[in-house]
């Protein structure tokens, strides 16, 4: 937060409880008010979680836009043109099975 934000804080609280300061005291009490910030958040550990946060949620996009990235370059699959095979099996039935290529997805990797 800025300076001028705990300035302005400062002199509305003491204004409210009737204390008149002068400018270099209102400066001296914000300056406090902005270091007793800053301790709070470092003491909890507040100013690292918000940084890991950021980090995380980049990374987080960066692995969803390469696997929407590699979705695109799929291409349809020639071997079961986008639907199921039908395989011989036992006694003579047939039976269905997924693509070798696709696994059954109708797309892969070109």
């Amino acid at each position: 937060m800025s300076r001028e934000y705990w300035r302005v804080s400062v002199e509305e609280i003491m204004s409210e409880h009737g204390f008149d300061l002068s400018d270099a005291q209102i400066d001296a009490l914000a300056n406090d008010f902005e270091a007793a910030h800053e301790m709070c958040g470092e003491s909890t550990g507040q100013h690292i979680a918000s940084a890991n946060l950021h980090s995380e949620q980049c990374s987080q996009m960066s692995a969803l836009r390469q696997e929407l990235q590699a979705e695109r370059d799929k291409v349809p699959c020639k071997e079961c043109k986008g639907g199921t095979l039908m395989v011989p099996g036992m006694n003579n039935e047939w039976r269905q099975a997924d693509c070798w290529k696709c696994n059954g997805t109708g797309r892969h990797a070109a």
